[in-house]
């Protein structure tokens, strides 16, 4: 289908854009769309500016359209000098576990959409599609946004994603082919997650290999068909791609510290840039990270002026979340890099002289020892280690592990850091793990965590800097070497056999819902074919009758998303808003009364005057579900909704199946 070929093409671009930086950087990979891909989300990044100020949509793809076009300006003219090779091993590899993985996501579903993060990244990408001004539309509430969404502008990669669909749409549209935005969104970053996390698969057995190829079968047990692994499902989520991009930065440092060489530091800076476009989540973990080299590596006085150019990442980021004046946007970023850049050398020779590093870290740790006490319930409360604030519903350390909750939880955690400790008794390996130590010892001891739980939102989602496929895959290899037994290897392959003979990959364990498909089940437009075929005539009528920013009450979540140029009476969930009329709160009450979230439902509401409520909240369409009965007082029994419609409205179905009803109105 023509949603598959998106990223095939845009693998094809990023494998040639790779391969142009690692030319540049004079690096050599077995596969490199990941390092394309990664950068060119970092040359974006500084775009949040024009997001955030909610410039058009139109201006975006312009920039972005420059700087393919200028990339492959660059990649033509040095075609002759970059890598030709071809890993077939490497190939082979990713294509196995890609398909797998894509196999995986292709027979389940989205879980339960009411309130999950699935349609807000879906209503964020089509819903700014096309605007003239971006972020004009309530992702959570529908309808016009009175303050412009915040929470999410400083996450370029969603634009990002929209530009991509909305040029390939047009391209669709050139060939006659159907095309939705929100289907187009779902498989090609789905896809593009599939490819980005095999290939990193092959790159880190291909880095931390010894004789042994155990760590194949080992990483199929733990990544493919460890059911408990995050988002083999939501792989478009741009905190599923950061996962894969700091364990690229882990794989970069961890060449860094194995070499020296300069060029591996600063991959890992323009990927941690790339991070911060995909998740608000990456400007903290990049914070983390330099802390952590710094304290590791503080005596290369070259280190500062590099830490002038990246704070002025974060400090962008933050500032303008919060909107302040221009001149703090501007002033106080450029402030910070003139201190750092000039007086960085300054204090790092301080520091060295003095033999200040190991003083500074204890230092670290009792600040956010005594900070923690205002947010802890005692002395050793640690609550924020063993039970952070959003582990039941959000991405935390539990995406790697076999365990769910409680007490096994915890020991797998001890479990990590035990064997962290144990791996850095392999002098190969030592630098990279006591980088990750101090990281541990700074950020997730357990009196830290309490307070940075309080002020640092989801912090948890920093763990990927200590546990991500990399870092585990590291740690086997160090097991591996340590043990050295033959039964090992046997055992690994058995574990793997057994595991992949009784997992099922249409009915996963996942960490938020259980995601087995109902019957009758689109597995490409992910919801039910009844559903998939309303959307689809409705989407034809609006498009026959011309109509601009139709009102269409309907029950499927997932219309505005696949129908962005229309208004609906939900947002990201099924929420009563304050700033509905009357009517709308009783055709609410109408319509919606299963689905009911908050304070404000109509708890009885006048079915007989549903035609005056429809009229005065301007609605031109009304989807109903057959199933749907409500209560007749009168009559005391339940009548299916359709025949309410009918006679109250005196309306017949503009289109219907075996499931759905869609009326349609016109109001004077």
């Amino acid at each position: 289908m023509f949603y598959f070929l998106i990223p095939f093409v845009l693998s094809i671009y990023f494998e040639f854009f790779g391969r142009w930086l690692a030319y540049k950087f004079d690096i050599k990979m077995g596969l490199y769309l990941p390092l394309g891909f990664f950068s060119f989300l970092a040359l974006i990044y500084p775009c949040l500016l024009l997001t955030i100020n909610n410039v058009s949509f139109y201006i975006l793809l312009i920039l972005f359209g420059l700087l393919v076009l200028l990339s492959l300006f660059f990649i033509v003219k040095d075609l002759k000098k970059l890598d030709k090779s071809i890993n077939v091993k490497s190939l082979v590899f990713l294509l196995v576990v890609t398909l797998l993985l894509t196999y995986y996501s292709y027979n389940t579903s989205l879980g339960n959409l009411h309130g999950f993060d699935a349609v807000t990244y879906l209503n964020f990408v089509t819903n700014n599609i096309g605007n003239k001004a971006l972020n004009s539309k309530d992702i959570y509430l529908n309808g016009p946004a009175e303050i412009s969404t915040n929470y999410y502008n400083g996450q370029v990669y969603y634009y990002f994603a929209g530009v991509i669909v909305y040029v390939f749409g047009k391209v669709a549209s050139l060939l006659k082919q159907e095309f939705f935005y929100a289907t187009a969104y779902i498989w090609t970053f789905q896809i593009m997650f599939n490819l980005l996390f095999a290939s990193l698969l092959s790159e880190t057995i291909n880095i931390v290999k010894n004789k042994k190829v155990i760590y194949l079968p080992l990483s199929i047990l733990i990544f493919i068909f460890g059911r408990y692994y995050f988002n083999n499902i939501y792989g478009f989520f741009g905190n599923s791609l950061l996962t894969i991009t700091i364990s690229y930065v882990s794989l970069f440092t961890y060449l860094y510290f194995k070499t020296d060489d300069k060029k591996y530091r600063l991959i890992s800076y323009v990927l941690l840039t790339g991070g911060c476009c995909l998740s608000s989540s990456g400007i903290y973990i990049l914070i983390f990270y330099l802390f952590a080299l710094y304290f590791f590596d503080y005596e290369k006085n070259e280190l500062m002026n590099e830490y002038s150019i990246l704070v002025v990442l974060p400090l962008l980021n933050a500032i303008n979340m919060e909107r302040y004046p221009l001149i703090f946007v501007y002033g106080i970023p450029l402030l910070m890099f003139i201190l750092i850049r000039y007086l960085g050398k300054y204090i790092s020779e301080l520091i060295s002289k003095y033999k200040l590093i190991k003083i500074l870290l204890i230092a670290v740790f009792i600040l956010t020892f005594v900070v923690s006490r205002f947010y802890s319930n005692g002395l050793f409360d640690f609550t924020g280690l063993l039970n952070n604030l959003s582990q039941k519903y959000d991405m935390t350390i539990n995406y790697f592990s076999f365990v769910d909750d409680g007490l096994l939880l915890i020991v797998y955690k001890i479990f990590v850091i035990a064997v962290y400790l144990l791996a850095a008794i392999k002098d190969h390996k030592k630098l990279y793990m006591m980088f990750g130590l101090i990281l541990i010892i700074a950020f997730f001891n357990p009196f830290s965590c309490n307070v940075l739980n309080h002020f640092v939102n989801v912090y948890y989602r920093a763990y990927v800097l200590i546990i991500n496929p990399f870092t585990l895959i590291l740690m086997f290899d160090s097991i591996m070497e340590l043990l050295e037994k033959k039964y090992i290897f046997y055992l690994g392959i058995l574990l793997s056999v057994v595991v992949i003979l009784i997992s099922n990959p249409t009915k996963p364990i996942y960490y938020h819902y259980q995601h087995e498909p109902e019957k009758d089940f689109n597995y490409i437009y992910k919801m039910n074919n009844d559903e998939m075929d309303i959307v689809r005539e409705l989407k034809e009528s609006i498009n026959f009758y011309g109509e601009e920013d139709p009102y269409i009450i309907t029950g499927n979540i997932l219309t505005q998303s696949m129908i962005p140029n229309a208004h609906y009476l939900y947002g990201r969930n099924f929420f009563v808003s304050k700033n509905w009329s009357e009517s709308e709160k009783e055709l609410y009450g109408i319509f919606y009364t299963p689905e009911y979230l908050g304070d404000e439902l109509v708890e009885n509401p006048d079915y007989d005057q549903m035609h005056q409520y429809l009229n005065d909240a301007e609605v031109n369409y009304v989807v109903v579900d057959k199933r749907v009965e409500y209560f007749d007082p009168e009559q005391n029994n339940y009548y299916s909704l359709i025949y309410k419609v009918n006679n109250t409205c005196g309306v017949y179905p503009a289109y219907e199946n075996d499931t759905y009803v869609i009326y349609r109105f016109e109001w004077k």
